[in-house]
């Protein structure tokens, strides 16, 4: 389900859903999913866009809310990457 509503907690778990399945069909190597690039520059891009966005809007006071949820996000797509990364490698080799 799409939502902009959802707490830090389902925004993650959200995440790590999609991008576990992400890995099934992924082209490149797992190592495109680490921590730097997923995580900390995703994260700076998601909070340049998110401020522009805002100032535009004059929602400044929700950035602090936004970069909760996109932490929560960024950690989760790389946790479930990984966990899926894991299990369809499994899977192939066998």
């Amino acid at each position: 389900m799409h939502s902009h509503n959802y707490t830090a907690a389902q925004a993650r778990k959200r995440a790590a859903g999609d991008a576990k399945a992400l890995a099934a069909t992924y082209p490149g190597p797992a190592s495109d999913f680490s921590w730097l690039k997923t995580v900390a520059l995703g994260c700076a891009a998601d909070f340049r866009k998110d401020l522009r966005w805002m100032l535009a809007r004059g929602k400044a006071r929700e950035l602090l809310h936004a970069a909760r949820i996109r932490w929560a996000q960024r950690n989760g797509r790389l946790e479930g990457f990984r966990q899926g990364w894991q299990d369809y490698q499994r899977e192939a080799s066998t």
